[in-house]
């Protein structure tokens, strides 16, 4: 998981959902000497798990994350309905929200 938030919390929301054991990292901006989404260097951490063959979905509700993270090589899902239908074919998949 690649979290604006603080990995701590991150954390503690994947276990209240029930999913934490979908995810093999949390990176917060700790992790990430503070550099944030939509920021390219923050995106570098996915990169070892899009090697061999790997694929990593990549969920957000920002279409500048969703572009960044297809660039490099994720399957992009983009949630939510304050996006144009043009913004929604950018992302590989498009949900209205995640309930």
């Amino acid at each position: 998981m690649l979290s604006n938030n603080p990995s701590a919390f991150a954390n503690l929301i994947l276990e209240a959902l029930g999913v934490r054991d979908l995810f093999s990292c949390i990176y917060g901006p700790q992790e990430l000497n503070f550099v944030q989404k939509p920021a390219r260097n923050a995106f570098a951490a996915l990169k070892p798990f899009l090697s061999d063959g790997k694929r990593v979905v990549f969920i957000d509700d920002e279409l500048e994350n969703i572009k960044v993270a297809k660039d490099i090589g994720c399957v992009t899902v983009l949630v939510g309905d304050k996006h144009s239908a043009a913004d929604r074919r950018i992302a590989n998949f498009w949900i209205s929200s995640l309930n």
